[in-house]
């Protein structure tokens, strides 16, 4: 199992997000969880986003990368699908 580390920029998402849409915020919640369990389930990305991947919510993306020497996945951001790509 994996350990979750947040970047400053996703927490401060987060945040703002637990105030304005709490439904999102447990479903990321319960992605997290998915992630500490299996984080290459999901999709990895390509080109100059190689080594990060991502995990769908509707039209908002959550990316990470996984460091697999310290066990560790890090939430890189969170934003829509747009903004993120």
């Amino acid at each position: 199992m994996y350990q979750i580390e947040v970047s400053d920029l996703a927490d401060r998402k987060f945040f703002k997000i637990a105030k304005k849409n709490r439904v999102l915020f447990e479903a990321i919640n319960k992605k997290m969880d998915e992630l500490k369990k299996n984080p290459e389930h999901f999709k990895p990305l390509r080109y100059s986003m190689k080594n990060i991947r991502e995990a769908h919510f509707g039209h908002f993306v959550l990316t990470f990368e996984i460091d697999y020497h310290r066990g560790v996945v890090k939430i890189l951001d969170f934003d829509h699908h747009d903004k993120i790509f």
